[in-house]
C-alpha cells in the first residue's frame, strides 16, 4: 500500500513541478509564471513612433522555458523525490502552450499569462514504470506601471513593477499493477514581481525578472527570477533567450505538500500591434 501511495503522489506532483516549470513546458510563472515583459524601447527611432502615435499597444509573446526538476513531496508520513530531467517531461507531453498578451496604455499596462498541458506516459520510468495520466492550467492575470531612469550614454533602465493573482488547477491518476490513485487540486494566489530593462545598444537590451506568489498569505509560497537577453529584430518583433530558475512549496487540504525547485533555458518572441 505504502508502494502505491508513494508512485500516485510522485505522479500528482510531477505534472505540479510541470507547471512550476511554466510559471511557467508544464512550468514555468509563469514565468510565469512568466513572462517577458510587452515594452521594449531600445531603438531610439521605434521610441519616437511609439510616443507620437499616442495608441495603446498591445503584446503577444509565446514562449518556452525547458527545466530540469527536483525536490521531494510528501503526503502524511510518505515522502517521495522527484528528480525529472527534461527528457523524461518531453516524452510525456500530448499537447501544451504558454503564452503573456499585455496591453500598455502609457505607462500603465494590463496583461494575462496562460500556460496549459496534458501529460501521459503507458510507463513513466521516475514512477516505477506506471501509466500517468495528467493535465495542468495556470491563468495569470494583474496590473503594472513602468517608468525609466537615466543611465550612462544616454540609455535608459525601465523598470515595471506589476501584481496580480494566479490560477492553479492540477489533476493527475495513475492506474498500473501496484494501484490506482486519482487527485485534482485548485490554487488561487497572489503575485507580485518587477521587471528590470537596461538599454545596451539600439537593438539590445539585458532583462531581469523577478516574481513572488503566495508570500505566505496562502498555503503555497513561489518564487522565480530569469536573466534574459532581447534582440529587436523590427519595430514589432523582438526575439528572447534566457535563463530562469524558480521554486515553490505547495500544500493541499488533502495533505499533500511538496518542495520543488526548476531551472532551465527560456526562448520566446513579443510581437507587437497599434505602434
Amino acid at each position: 500500500m505504502r508502494e502505491e501511495q508513494e508512485v500516485g503522489v510522485s505522479g500528482l506532483v510531477a505534472l505540479l513541478g510541470l507547471t512550476l516549470a511554466s510559471s511557467n513546458l508544464l512550468p514555468a510563472k509563469s514565468y510565469a509564471q512568466t513572462s517577458f515583459p510587452a515594452r521594449s524601447l531600445t531603438d531610439e527611432n521605434i521610441d519616437e513612433s511609439n510616443t507620437n502615435s499616442g495608441n495603446g499597444e498591445l503584446t503577444i509573446s509565446p514562449y518556452l522555458w525547458a527545466p530540469e526538476i527536483g525536490g521531494t513531496v510528501a503526503l502524511g508520513p510518505i515522502n517521495a523525490p522527484v528528480d525529472l530531467s527534461l527528457s523524461d517531461l518531453a516524452s510525456g507531453i500530448k499537447i501544451g502552450g504558454m503564452g503573456h498578451l499585455q496591453y500598455d496604455a502609457g505607462s500603465a499596462f494590463v496583461y494575462l499569462e496562460g500556460v496549459g498541458a496534458k501529460f501521459g506516459d503507458p510507463e513513466f520510468a521516475s514512477f516505477g514504470n506506471q501509466p500517468v495520466a495528467a493535465s495542468a492550467i495556470m491563468i495569470e492575470s494583474g496590473v503594472g506601471t513602468s517608468f525609466a531612469l537615466p543611465v550612462s550614454s544616454g540609455r535608459q533602465l525601465h523598470v515595471s513593477p506589476y501584481a496580480g493573482m494566479r490560477f492553479l488547477r492540477l489533476k493527475a491518476s495513475v492506474n498500473g499493477p501496484l494501484g490506482s490513485i486519482a487527485g485534482e487540486n485548485n490554487w488561487v494566489d497572489p503575485v507580485a514581481g518587477a521587471i528590470i530593462e537596461l538599454e545596451i545598444s539600439d537593438r539590445w537590451s539585458l532583462i531581469g525578472k523577478a516574481d513572488l506568489a503566495g508570500m505566505s498569505l496562502t498555503d503555497n509560497t513561489y518564487k522565480s527570477g530569469a536573466l534574459m537577453v532581447q534582440y529587436r529584430a523590427s519595430t514589432d518583433l523582438a526575439l528572447i533567450a534566457g535563463y530562469r530558475t524558480a521554486s515553490g512549496n505547495f500544500r493541499a487540504d488533502d495533505g499533500l505538500a511538496a518542495n520543488l525547485a526548476a531551472d532551465g533555458p527560456v526562448l520566446g518572441l513579443r510581437y507587437s500591434l497599434g505602434r
